[in-house]
C-alpha cells in the first residue's frame, strides 16, 4: 500500500520557499531551548530480524534462491519481526501574538505502515513446506500481521516555560484510512502421515481487510491520534532531555471484510508440501486453498485498526566544543521489542557534525547507522542512513531507511 504523499512535496516545496526567502538575514541560534518553527520530516525504514535484504529483494522480484533461503532461517530467533514504514509530514507553529511563549502547530502528513511478529516454526514451515516434516507435527506457533495506510491533519499547541528551558507540544491528528489488513493466527499445527495419505490440521486465525480502492478524497476509514511531548535543559544548557508518545489512536473502519475459523480438519487430497516460498510467490492462493477444505466463518463488521504507539526517550548531551552523545530507548507498543540506541557525533567543519550510532533490539538485532546534522544560522538539518550493514552484507543482514529532518528557527 502507498500513502497519498503529493499533499506533502507541497507543502515541502512552500517550506523550501519560506527559507530562501529570510536568506542570510537569519541570526544565530539562541542559547535558549528553542525548536524549529517549521519543517519537513521524512522517515523511512525497512527491517527484519530474520529476513536478510537479499532474501526480501528477492521476494519482490519473484524467486528465491537456496543461499538466500538458508541465510534467512539461520537468523531466525524464537520472536521476529518485520517492518515497512514510510511517513512524511510537514508542520507549521504559528506563534501566538498574545504570549510569545506559546505557538498554535498545523501539520499535515501520509503514511503507510506495515509489520508482522511471527515464530520461527511458522517461517519454516512456509519456506519448507510440510512435506519437509513427514510423520510429525509442525507447530504452526502464532502469526500477527497488520498494514495501513492513511493521510492526517493535525492541529495542536507548543508551549515554552518563562525562561525557556522547558519545552511541550501536544498535537491531534484527525486521519483518513486507505486500506488496512490484520491477521492473527492463534494457534496452528498440521500432521502430514508419513507417505502423505493424509494431513491433520489445526487452525485457529482472525482476519480483517478494509474495502480497496480507497483514495484521500474517498477514505474507508476516519480516526484520530494523540502526540504529545516534552523537552528539557539541564546542566547549563549542555544537555536536552525529552519524552514523547506518539500515535496514540485507532482509525476506524464501518464496513469490514472479516474471516473467523477456529478448528481442526482431517482430510486428503490436497497437497500443502506445494505450500513454500516459491509456490507463495509464483500465485498460489492460500485463502482459496483452505477455503475448499474448512467451514470458513465470513462476515462484515466494524472495527477499529489501533494504530503504531510509540513511546521514545531521548537524551542528549555535549560533551566538549566538538562532541555529542545521544542515548535513545524505544518501546514499541505493538510488534516488536523495546529498542536502546547509542550514538556519538563530532564536528568536522564549523556547524557540521558527523558520527554514527548502534541500536539494538526493535524490528532488527543490531543495526549501525550514519548520522549527519548541519546548521546554518537558522537552518537546522538532521539526516540518519539506516542500517549501513544491510547495504555492505545484504546477504547476511537486514534493514535500510532514512530520516531526514529539515527545519528553520523563526
Amino acid at each position: 500500500m502507498r500513502a497519498n504523499v503529493k499533499p506533502i512535496f507541497i507543502a515541502f516545496f512552500v517550506f523550501l520557499f519560506r527559507i530562501f526567502a529570510i536568506g542570510n538575514t537569519l541570526d544565530s541560534i539562541p542559547k535558549q531551548l528553542h525548536l524549529p518553527n517549521v519543517g519537513f520530516v521524512f522517515n523511512w525504514q525497512t527491517n527484519a530480524s530474520a529476513f536478510t535484504n537479499t532474501f526480501m529483494l528477492q521476494a519482490v522480484q519473484g524467486g528465491i534462491d537456496v543461499n538466500s533461503k538458508d541465510n534467512t532461517l539461520k537468523r531466525l530467533g524464537k520472536h521476529n519481526f518485520f517492518v515497512n514504514q514510510i511517513e512524511a509530514t510537514a508542520y507549521d507553529v504559528i506563534p501566538l501574538k498574545s504570549n510569545s511563549s506559546s505557538g498554535i502547530i498545523v501539520e499535515f502528513g501520509a503514511a503507510s505502515f506495515m509489520d508482522a511478529a511471527y515464530s520461527s516454526s511458522s517461517l519454516e514451515l512456509i519456506m519448507n513446506g510440510n512435506a519437509h516434516y513427514k510423520n510429525s507435527k509442525k507447530e504452526i506457533g502464532t502469526l500477527s500481521y497488520r498494514s495501513i495506510s492513511y493521510q492526517k491533519l493535525g492541529v495542536g499547541l507548543r508551549k515554552y516555560s518563562k525562561n525557556k528551558s522547558h519545552c511541550f507540544n501536544a498535537t491531534i491528528d484527525f486521519i483518513s484510512g486507505n486500506q488496512a489488513r490484520d491477521l492473527n493466527v492463534n494457534r496452528g499445527s498440521i500432521f502430514t502421515e508419513e507417505n502423505g495419505e493424509f494431513v491433520d490440521v489445526d487452525l485457529a486465525f482472525n482476519y480483517k481487510a478494509s474495502p480497496e480502492g480507497s483514495k484521500l478524497i474517498s477514505p474507508k476509514g476516519f480516526g484520530a491520534a494523540l502526540n504529545l511531548n516534552w523537552m528539557t535543559l539541564f546542566n547549563k544548557n549542555k544537555g536536552t532531555l525529552s519524552i514523547s508518545i506518539s500515535n496514540i489512536g485507532v482509525v476506524n473502519y464501518k464496513y469490514t471484510n472479516s474471516i473467523r475459523l477456529d478448528t481442526s480438519v482431517h482430510f486428503t487430497g490436497f497437497n500443502l508440501g506445494t505450500l513454500n516460498s516459491q509456490s507463495v510467490l509464483h500465485g498460489f492462493n492460500l485463502q482459496d486453498s483452505i477455503s475448499k477444505n474448512f467451514h470458513l466463518d465470513s462476515f462484515t463488521s466494524v472495527y477499529n485498526f489501533t494504530l503504531p504507539t510509540l513511546l521514545e526517550f531521548n537524551f542528549e548531551r555535549v560533551l566538549n566544543t566538538n562532541d555529542i552523545i545521544q542515548l535513545q530507548g524505544t518501546a514499541y507498543l505493538y510488534n516488536a521489542l523495546p529498542m536502546a540506541k547509542f550514538a556519538y557525533l563530532h564536528k568536522i567543519k564549523k556547524q557540521w557534525y558527523f558520527g554514527a550510532d548502534t541500536r539494538v533490539g526493535g524490528y532488527g538485532k543490531v543495526d549501525f547507522d550514519i548520522l549527519s546534522r548541519y546548521k546554518f544560522k537558522k537552518l537546522f538539518i538532521d539526516a540518519t542512513l539506516r542500517s549501513i550493514e544491510g547495504i555492505i552484507l545484504p546477504q547476511h543482514s537486514s534493514g535500510l531507511g532514512l530520516l531526514f529532518h529539515v527545519g528553520l528557527f523563526l
